[in-house]
């Protein structure tokens, strides 16, 4: 469902670009690149901080901890989706829902890139 939705957010940004014209429409246009593009690149942003992680680390204490706090929180994220969330405490199911999310948004990323568009819903069975 969450492919779903991000991929028909990304043919709708497409749809309404003129929308970000910000000499046009102001405040509305930060708002709308705010809030939507950056929230949809989100797991491109996330890819690119997991690499600098990986290229920095050893190159100080403060990278190797960074490093550490990604791991971890990718750590549970994987346990999260192992459990399928359940029986976790409501803290430790964060990062797997946001993982999820961002998985998600790529997902979709990847299929408009490529041209795809969903435009019937198949419910599961």
């Amino acid at each position: 469902m969450r492919v779903r939705v991000s991929l028909r957010a990304w043919h709708s940004l497409k749809d309404k670009a003129g929308l970000l014209n910000i000499l046009r429409y102001g405040v509305y246009s930060w708002q709308l690149f705010s809030h939507k593009w950056l929230r949809y690149l989100a797991p491109v942003f996330h890819l690119t901080l997991l690499a600098s992680n990986l290229f920095l680390a050893g190159e100080g204490a403060i990278w190797n901890l960074l490093l550490l706090g990604q791991a971890v929180f990718y750590g549970l994220a994987l346990y999260g989706h192992r459990t399928g969330g359940r029986n976790m405490p409501s803290l430790l199911v964060f990062p797997y829902y946001f993982c999820l999310l961002k998985a998600a948004a790529g997902v979709a990323l990847l299929k408009f890139l490529a041209g795809r568009k969903q435009v019937l819903w198949a419910p599961r069975t």
